[in-house]
């Protein structure tokens, strides 16, 4: 995965949502991690996986995820 600050992610936002076709992009912020751009297909992949028990608990976990729908811009 590519990691980029969140400052220099505006003025390449473009080839960075094509990048995340590829490979995901980790945001940092200060340093840390602070969001991950993934492609649609994958997000989707993560969403089912987590949503099925048998799947969330591969992943470790057994919160269910539920993205938020908010419209942007």
């Amino acid at each position: 995965m590519t990691e980029v600050t969140v400052t220099a992610a505006g003025s390449t936002l473009p080839a960075l949502i094509e990048q995340s076709r590829e490979q995901g992009v980790v945001f940092t912020r200060r340093g840390k991690r602070a969001a991950v751009l993934v492609d649609v297909e994958t997000f989707e992949r993560m969403e089912k996986a987590l949503e099925d028990p048998v799947g969330a608990s591969a992943l470790g976990t057994t919160v269910s995820f539920t993205p938020s729908r908010t419209e942007c811009c």
